[in-house]
């Protein structure tokens, strides 16, 4: 027989991200968290599962921070507003000189309102390049290939 003790860590690791994203349905959290496992997600045993809904909560910590007024559905696109126009996935600072990032769009101009790229963010100080406001996941499937 599994351990018993596995379900209550299980379920304590998960009411820690659903506490994190109120406003999600049940199946729309377990569908974000599992995403890149959703292939094997039948097979997975509990370990793999436990660590898989870490590494979500790890990877997605600067978000609960940067939207803690604002808990809403995690952009699907880059077409997808962020919540108050700030960084949704990434710090919303900039690395070098801590100034609020802005979208790029609005510091460049190049676009009209409705072809905005909601997943690019500078510093409006620095002006040393864009920002892309993806999840570390996606970020790491880009560099893998």
């Amino acid at each position: 027989m599994r351990d018993l003790n596995r379900i209550s860590i299980i379920t304590d690791a998960l009411n820690e991200c659903w506490t994190s994203f109120p406003d999600l349905r049940f199946g729309q959290l377990i569908e974000l968290i599992f995403r890149e496992r959703w292939s094997d997600f039948w097979l997975l045993e509990d370990d793999a599962c436990l660590e898989t809904i870490r590494k979500f909560r790890e990877e997605n910590k600067v978000r609960y921070i940067a939207s803690n007024d604002s808990h809403s559905n995690p952009p699907n696109s880059a077409a997808d507003p962020r919540p108050n126009n700030k960084p949704f996935y990434i710090d919303p600072n900039c690395p070098k000189c801590g100034t609020a990032l802005v979208l790029n769009d609005f510091v460049e101009k190049s676009r009209t309102e409705e072809e905005i790229w909601h997943d690019e963010f500078t510093c409006p100080k620095c002006r040393d390049g864009i920002y892309m406001d993806w999840p570390e996941s996606h970020r790491q499937a880009i560099e893998e290939d």
